[in-house]
């Protein structure tokens, strides 16, 4: 048996949190995995009950997405776009300045 960490993420009331982070078991020779809520996910969504492994059941192509790197399972950014505030949250991308 292997160890590895992740971060114990929980969704409440639209809000995510970070709990602590966790010690997962894992086979030995499997591949590390964590899941984390996407920024849109609900609590019907994403219903992992930790950060460890791979996202549960139809959840991976809703409101959970993978990860394959120790504590890769950050909180998600949620972006929102457009100039009247009303468009859905999204996860935002890394976005660099130009520079003239």
């Amino acid at each position: 048996m292997r160890w590895l960490l992740c971060r114990w993420l929980h969704l409440s009331k639209n809000k995510f949190y970070e709990r602590a982070e966790t010690t997962c078991k894992r086979k030995k020779g499997s591949a590390i995995k964590c899941n984390k809520p996407k920024a849109s996910a609900t609590a019907t969504t994403y219903t992992n009950k930790d950060g460890c492994g791979p996202c549960a059941g139809e959840t991976k192509d809703g409101g959970c997405e993978e990860c394959s790197t120790e504590s890769c399972n950050k909180i998600p950014i949620k972006c929102v776009q457009g100039t009247d505030g009303k468009a859905a949250a999204t996860d935002c991308t890394d976005v660099k300045a130009k520079r003239n």
